[in-house]
């Protein structure tokens, strides 16, 4: 596995660690219980438990050197979709949405995962 990472990757698996150590069992959980086979994640929530110390202020930021460097290909290969707008979101399979709350305590877990390093 990589020991290093580009910035933007670790901001962006850092606030979406953070959010779902806080609401990924909730979120996946209720997402069952109504049979949803896909998960809507508003970036509102990500923007909540993005860490500056990361070298970004504010997560939009990271979010678009991530595009510029092609990371969508990243998240599309994984079935996370992005939904860009006023207010954008990440559409995530079900199942790839638990994967990653099963492993959301280890950041280096979640770029292994998503990056298949």
């Amino acid at each position: 596995m990589r020991d290093v990472y580009e910035r933007y990757l670790i901001a962006f698996v850092r606030a979406l660690g953070n959010y779902l150590r806080a609401n990924g069992k909730r979120i996946a959980s209720i997402s069952k219980l109504t049979g949803q086979r896909k998960v809507l994640l508003s970036f509102r929530g990500l923007f909540r438990y993005h860490d500056p110390s990361t070298g970004y202020l504010k997560f939009m930021d990271a979010w678009d050197e991530a595009i510029e460097k092609g990371f969508l290909d990243v998240l599309k290969s994984k079935g996370i979709r992005y939904i860009p707008g006023e207010e954008p979101y990440l559409e995530f399979p079900l199942g790839i949405l638990e994967e990653l709350v099963s492993i959301c305590d280890d950041e280096k877990k979640i770029l292994k995962f998503l990056t298949n390093a």
